[in-house]
């Protein structure tokens, strides 16, 4: 029970976070990147996309990965509405 209720706070604080209006997004993901790339010697860079089909009508959500120690960080996501 703890850990849920610990993990919901966490939650709340990364929620929190991102919707301050008083936090440069690009600064903060910069610096988290290079907090968990460290000094890994080998980096591996991916890329994905999603296509979810919503009450909206379909989106396509593209997102991009850094790879390092074994942990995948998506570093950068973008969504719009999909045309075809």
């Amino acid at each position: 029970m703890a850990q849920t209720t610990q993990a919901k706070y966490a939650m709340k604080r990364v929620d929190r976070f991102i919707g301050n209006t008083g936090v440069d997004m690009e600064v903060a993901c910069r610096d988290l990147i290079e907090t968990v790339i460290g000094n890994a010697r080998e980096i591996l860079r991916t890329s994905d996309w999603t296509d979810p089909k919503t009450q909206d009508g379909p989106f396509q959500t593209g997102r991009m990965h850094v790879r390092a120690h074994g942990q995948a960080l998506p570093i950068a996501w973008k969504t719009g509405r999909k045309t075809e």
